[in-house]
């Protein structure tokens, strides 16, 4: 096909949408993708916290793809996203519409915000070698992460014991829905030598 055939082609669609398409194209193809990319919105996730994962689905559910620098570029239509990361509170289907204002801007920023779903918990003990069982409400016991207990509002006991101090057994310990907003939490605990 001509280079001329496509710049006849590049005037008809410029002239029929009032959208410019830079450069000189060699194939009709190479036009069209040009001028359909001028249809698209380049959509950019702002996320707290930083770095959750983040799936965008179109009105069949199909999963579209993130580009290199994990902007989302979008058509005019209807969207559903999720928004999850680990110790927080999942953001699912939510809506997101591109209007034909987002594609003429070109771009559209995404403010999503999750919700703590627990509470960082550090036990200081005394002695340091000390043993610690947390337990939840039913008894389970609660693993580490890390060193750290990550609890959701709740209420839980603790037994911390060492060789040659007296053992805290099932000690107290509440997790206020504050504590989960704040996100972390000190717990001090000191054995007495038996």
């Amino acid at each position: 096909m001509s280079k001329l055939y496509t710049e006849v082609w590049k005037d008809v669609l410029q002239n029929l949408s009032g959208k410019q398409v830079e450069g000189s194209f060699q194939e009709l193809a190479e036009l069209l993708t040009a001028f359909n990319d001028l249809y698209l919105c380049k959509v950019t996730f702002s996320t707290t916290p930083s770095g959750a994962t983040i799936v965008v689905k179109d009105s069949n559910g199909d999963t579209i793809g993130k580009n290199t620098d994990g902007t989302y570029h979008l058509k005019e239509g209807n969207y559903t996203y999720t928004v999850s990361a680990d110790h927080y509170v999942t953001k699912s289907n939510q809506t997101l519409t591109i209007t034909n204002a987002d594609e003429t801007t070109g771009t559209k920023t995404v403010n999503v915000s999750l919700d703590r779903a627990d509470c960082e918990v550090t036990f200081t003990l005394s002695p340091e070698t000390a043993t610690l069982v947390v337990k939840d409400s039913e008894s389970h016991t609660v693993s580490p992460v890390g060193g750290k207990y990550y609890l959701a509002a709740g209420s839980y006991t603790y037994t911390a014991s060492a060789e040659g101090y007296t053992t805290q057994e099932n000690q107290s310990l509440t997790i206020s829905a504050g504590d989960v907003t704040t996100g972390t939490k000190t717990v001090s605990v000191t054995l007495v030598e038996a």
